[in-house]
């Protein structure tokens, strides 16, 4: 019975070829922690955006009004004369 097995590479012919996934492993976190400053100037620069977006409306709006959420976003204080309007 011949064997089956015969044109498959041993164990220690693979290990030789074969390279360690350490180095793509150490790539892909590299790259996640690269990412992580741009996606906060993104978020930064889409925030801004809609600060202004939302400056935009009030202005033309007379009854628009800053969630409290959109006034921290923002930097804007909510007085109570702005409350009783």
């Amino acid at each position: 019975m011949k064997n089956p097995y015969k044109d498959f590479p041993s164990n220690k012919q693979t290990k030789k070829n074969s390279q360690h996934p350490y180095l793509i492993y150490a790539l892909i976190v590299l790259g996640v922690v690269a990412l992580i400053p741009f996606l906060s100037w993104t978020m930064d620069k889409q925030e801004a955006y809609e600060c202004a977006n939302w400056a935009e409306q009030a202005n033309k709006y007379p009854a628009f009004f800053y969630a409290d959420w959109q006034a921290m976003q923002c930097g804007i204080e909510i007085t109570e004369a702005d409350l009783r309007q």
